[in-house]
């Protein structure tokens, strides 16, 4: 995701993770970084930047997803209080509380940003992430 406007361009990334560990385990990475080598600003850009990172089952390899837990994430402080962030950290981690683990279904982990860019009047925005990929067996 990148975020024009008055501050220098940002590129967000997200890494969804799932992993079996006595239950399924689902967590999302957020980190940024300015595109071009630019001044710095360190104004405030959202109003608010929350991360939603699911653990989701399916029944086939191609069904519809069903969300089994969840966790949001308030990022506000940490993206605005830094202009980039690549550190893998708890602070820029979300993590789903886990599931019990079925062999027989397909899990992954998504997740959800919904920010609000500071003074462009737009409120608030949804943008949904890659998906972590399927686990099974």
């Amino acid at each position: 995701m990148v975020f024009p406007g008055q501050k220098p361009q940002t590129t967000y990334y997200v890494e969804n993770t799932g992993n079996v560990s006595g239950g399924v385990t689902g967590k999302s990475v957020v980190s940024w970084g300015i595109i071009d080598d630019q001044v710095v600003d360190n104004s405030k850009r959202f109003t608010s930047f929350k991360i939603t990172t699911r653990i989701e089952e399916r029944l086939t390899k191609t069904s519809g997803d069903h969300v089994v837990t969840s966790k949001t994430c308030d990022l506000t402080k940490l993206v605005n209080d830094n202009y980039s962030w690549f550190a893998v950290d708890p602070a820029n981690t979300c993590v789903a509380p886990s599931a019990v683990y079925d062999g027989g279904l397909w899990w992954s982990t998504d997740a959800t940003i919904v920010y609000d860019i500071e003074g462009d009047g737009k409120g608030a925005v949804t943008q949904e992430t890659l998906g972590s990929p399927l686990i099974h067996g």
